[in-house]
């Protein structure tokens, strides 16, 4: 059995660059590299894993207790999240630099 491209083919088989949509095929890997989201920073990839699990929560959370859901109150809850989110960034900032002078 031989390997074309990667990929194991036969005698009989047509390879896999026979198939014009097979080369033009969005993979994940493709994806990744269109929207840069390898060179995204730590601090960038926390805001959004923050955000992502607090929104998870609050809206679960909701619907647990309320039955419905408001598209305002969770704006509002996500803003305020944020806001929060990046006043302990900066309180840790300033705890970490007076701790070192």
């Amino acid at each position: 059995m031989e390997s074309h491209r990667g990929l194991p083919f036969t005698e009989d088989s047509q390879a896999a660059s026979d198939f014009p949509a097979f080369e033009t095929a969005i993979t994940p890997a493709a994806i990744v590299a269109a929207t840069g989201i390898l060179r995204m920073n730590a601090r960038r990839q926390l805001y959004i894993a923050g955000a992502v699990g607090a929104s998870i929560s609050y809206i679960f959370n909701v619907l647990a207790f309320t039955g419905e859901f408001d598209v305002i109150r969770w704006s509002v809850f996500m803003i305020l999240f944020l806001v929060v989110f990046a006043g302990f960034e900066k309180l840790i900032e300033w705890a970490e630099r007076t701790e070192s002078e």
